[in-house]
């Protein structure tokens, strides 16, 4: 078997470094901040972000928003395999936003978030199965996802406590082992 690859073409070089700073009052404010730089052997250098503030109150309310940016280069699979690889694929590239209000009470029994987003995405790489044979495509230059994610957890834990004669005892709670837990997401999809 012979290959039209040259001897180091299939080898990639990735260089990053990144920080990440976190700050807290002490009075329900917290911030994370984040950035990365990449340098990739074929696609140069990218950089990336995130930002992360939230205020939390008493009664377990939190609200927060969240904002971040990614870049995923292509594998060598992706790139240079002999049935499905396309070399003409760009990295992917994208920037969220959400934010959203939280409610988890300090029992730790019950909690429920709603979450507003967005994602613009740039070069998406996806393996298409409707073709035939499949194959990897890269898919129009930019698309944008907006929409809502409510999610409500309910769970409930066998607890122990101690005893008069220092064992311990099962707690009678009005469940012993459940775990319930829906998530829902909408979104809305534009290519442009």
């Amino acid at each position: 078997y012979t290959t039209a690859l040259g001897r180091d073409s299939a080898f990639i070089h990735l260089t990053g470094a990144f920080a990440s700073l976190i700050l807290r009052d002490g009075k329900g404010l917290h911030l994370e901040a984040g950035g990365r730089w990449n340098r990739h052997s074929r696609f140069g250098d990218h950089a990336t972000f995130t930002f992360n503030p939230s205020y939390a109150w008493d009664g377990g309310w939190q609200l927060f928003f969240n904002a971040s940016s990614a870049f995923k280069a292509p594998s060598l699979y992706q790139l240079y395999d002999a049935s499905v690889g396309l070399r003409s694929l760009r990295p992917e590239t994208s920037l969220t936003t959400e934010a959203g209000l939280r409610y988890a009470p300090a029992a730790g029994i019950f909690s429920a978030r709603a979450v507003l987003f967005a994602r613009e995405i740039r070069n998406g790489i996806d393996f298409d199965t409707a073709s035939a044979p499949p194959a990897l495509r890269s898919r129009p230059p930019s698309g944008r996802v907006a929409g809502t994610s409510p999610r409500t957890t309910l769970s409930c834990q066998e607890k122990s406590t101690p005893s008069g004669t220092g064992t311990t005892r099962a707690a009678s709670p009005m469940c012993r082992k459940a775990t319930l837990r829906t998530t829902t997401s909408f979104g809305v999809r534009a290519t442009a």
